[in-house]
């Protein structure tokens, strides 16, 4: 969405607004402005009320709406994409089951029919998965969570991989001290 914005940007400065007018380098207008985060009530004049009136617009809930259903979509595309090019895919998991010597129970222990049952669930999984990150960012978004909805997922992304690695690390056995901060 970024590149959209960048794009836009450049091309409404070259006499060209094909994706959006800009004022100050912000879309004011057109596909530029409607995939833009929307801005966090604390950021904007007259605080929350401000904000509640610009959204309660017809422009401010298409607005809403666009931006959510471009987010939900590219993240969708990108969970896709993600378990494809991971080897996270039913064969690939089919193959590495079988090579660790594992099953499911009940059927054979042939990776073809552990591909076909796993193909029932990857896919949906993977997709129901990226909606629900995607509204979750949404949410956070529209409701003017401070940051951006993808940036608390980050953030929260970030301090669990390094409670992991401490846990890994067995820091919290080491340093007892540490077992306050998480």
């Amino acid at each position: 969405m970024l590149n959209v914005q960048l794009l836009g940007l450049v091309l409404s400065s070259a006499g060209l607004p094909l994706l959006g007018t800009f004022q100050n380098n912000q879309p004011v207008s057109g596909i530029a402005l409607y995939v833009t985060p929307l801005q966090s009530p604390l950021l904007t004049t007259g605080g929350y009320a401000g904000y509640l009136d610009s959204i309660s617009s017809l422009q401010g809930i298409l607005h809403i709406l666009v931006y959510g259903i471009v987010l939900i979509a590219l993240s969708v595309l990108f969970g896709w994409f993600w378990v494809q090019s991971t080897g996270m895919d039913a064969a690939s998991v089919s193959s590495q089951l079988n090579s660790a010597g594992l099953n499911i129970s009940g059927y054979r222990q042939d990776p073809r029919i552990t591909q076909r049952i796993l193909e029932n669930y990857i896919p949906a999984i993977t997709i129901l998965g990226s909606f629900g990150v995607a509204v979750l960012a949404w949410f956070a978004d529209i409701t003017g969570a401070l940051g951006t909805g993808t940036g608390i997922l980050l953030a929260v992304g970030i301090i669990y991989k390094l409670w992991e690695d401490l846990t890994k690390q067995e820091v919290f056995q080491s340093h007892p001290s540490f077992g306050g901060l998480f």
